[in-house]
Order: structure tokens, then C-alpha cells, then sequence
């Protein structure tokens, strides 16, 4: 009796001990979990980003020279604007070659005018639906819409039309430049994942992050650190740092999160660069 007494109190005393230990673990990883889910919100929103991107959707070193080039460490993208897109139009001899405005029909679809949508220095993308070309709405000052006998026009001085053949399908459009990067916050000190939307101020998408890295594949299969122009699929990799050590650890815990994210389909042509 003496011996089995003992014995259960050996197995008592080894189960209360993993009981414990599982108890320290289970605290130790809940305490992980909101950095985790931080992560996952801040890979939701860039991937919803990148499954709109349109047109030249990823912004190269030669795509427009006035925007932030993507690297593997930051990301620039176009998407159109949902109220943003007008119909032109059908122009006396059915071309709207060297023209530095376009006319289009208002309201559009989303009961918009053109001075609801359009600032100076917006982008914009005019397509026939094979042919597409880059411009920057303005007028080197003052308003970006001209009304001329009726129709309304946009003004887009800066570049002029190198010879879109009109279509049915013929389509000026509000582009939206989308950026993702890190950056310092300048009231915390610490390391943030920003999303800066045409010239707005950046936005803090996440806090204490401490990488960020992107990586290209053309075919959804081989992923470089060199971006294209049109991926197939961008992987996009986030790693976060945990606002307070855990109980016995020197260091800060630190969580990586990787998803691969595959761009809608375009039937848009590849924009001329401005």
C-alpha cells in the first residue's frame, strides 16, 4: 500500500508539473496572438489592394517616372478608381490623335462629374480597349475640366494623346496610386507598415513591424525579388515584433507571415508610359 501510494503521488506530482508547464506555454503564446492577428489584417488589406491593381498595376523604374518605383521592399500599384471611370464619346474623324484633353460623358455610371473625381496631378488611364495610354490630369493651374459647346473635357496638358482609334468601348479613367512601405512613426519611435493613397498622407497600417519584403512571379510558380510589370502573382512576406518580452526571454518574439496573392486577370492593353 505504502508503494502504491507513493507511486500515484510520483504521477500526481509529474502530472501537475506538465499541467503547469502547458499552463506557461499556452500564456506565452497567447500573448503572441494579437501581433499575429495585426499581421494577418495587414496582409488582408495589401492583398485586396493587389487583387484590384489595373492597367500597369505594378509601377517599374521606367512605367511612370514621376511615381515611387517598386522594389523588394516596398510596392507601388494602380487600380482604378470604382466612381472614376467615363465613357468618350465618338470624336470627328474617329481619332483622338495629339489632343492634351478628352471629352467624356457625364454624369457616368456612379452619377459622378468630372469635377467629382478629378483633382489636378491625379492619373488617369484612357483605353479604346485595345490601346491605353498613361496621363496626369492639369491644367498648370486652375480647374482640370473644361466645358466647350456642351461637352465636358479633361485637361491633361502634360501629355497628349499619341493616336487612340476610338471604340465602342473607349474609356478615360481615374487611377488610383497605391504605396506600401515601412517608415518610422514620428510620435512612437516605432517601425510602421504605411499605405499612402495618390498625395494623401501615408497612412499607419500597422505598428511595431520590422520587415517587409515582396516577390514577383510572371507565371505563379517562380518568385524573384525583381518586380514585372505584369505578375501573375506577387508573394508578400510580414514580420512583426512583439510590443513586450515574454516572462523569462531576452529578446522580443518576432512572428513572419507569408502569402502569395495572384492579380486579377486584365483584358486592358499595356499602357503607353508617359
Amino acid at each position: 500500500m505504502l508503494i502504491a501510494s507513493a507511486a500515484g503521488l510520483v504521477i500526481l506530482g509529474a502530472s501537475a508539473s506538465l499541467f503547469s508547464s502547458t499552463y506557461r506555454l499556452k500564456g506565452r503564446e497567447d500573448q503572441l496572438i494579437p501581433l499575429q492577428e495585426t499581421l494577418r489584417g495587414a496582409a488582408e488589406i495589401m492583398s485586396q489592394d493587389l487583387r484590384e491593381a489595373t492597367g500597369t498595376r505594378v509601377i517599374l523604374n521606367n512605367n511612370i517616372p514621376a511615381l515611387p518605383a517598386s522594389t523588394n521592399t516596398s510596392i507601388t500599384i494602380t487600380d482604378m478608381d470604382h466612381n472614376g471611370k467615363f465613357s468618350i464619346p465618338e470624336p470627328n474623324g474617329n481619332s483622338l490623335q495629339n489632343s492634351a484633353n478628352t471629352p467624356i460623358i457625364e454624369p457616368n455610371y456612379a452619377n459622378k462629374t468630372c469635377e467629382d473625381v478629378f483633382v489636378a496631378g491625379d492619373w488617369a488611364l484612357v483605353t479604346s480597349g485595345n490601346w491605353s495610354q498613361w496621363v496626369q490630369v492639369g491644367n498648370n493651374g486652375g480647374n482640370v475640366c473644361l466645358a466647350n459647346s456642351g461637352q465636358k473635357k479633361v485637361l491633361h496638358v502634360q501629355q497628349k494623346l499619341t493616336g487612340i482609334v476610338w471604340t465602342p468601348a473607349a474609356s478615360f479613367m481615374k487611377m488610383n496610386i497605391v504605396q506600401y512601405y515601412l517608415g518610422t512613426d514620428a510620435s512612437t519611435g516605432s517601425t510602421v507598415l504605411y499605405r499612402k493613397l495618390g498625395s494623401a498622407d501615408p497612412q499607419i497600417v500597422a505598428f511595431d513591424i520590422t520587415d517587409l519584403k515582396f516577390q514577383y512571379s510572371t507565371d505563379g510558380l517562380t518568385y524573384t525579388n525583381t518586380p514585372a510589370s505584369t505578375p501573375a502573382s506577387i508573394r508578400l512576406t510580414i514580420t512583426g515584433r512583439a510590443q513586450k518580452k515574454l516572462p523569462g526571454e531576452s529578446a522580443y518574439r518576432t512572428y513572419s507571415l507569408s502569402q502569395n496573392v495572384f492579380m486579377r486577370r486584365t483584358t486592358l492593353a499595356e499602357p503607353t508610359n508617359p
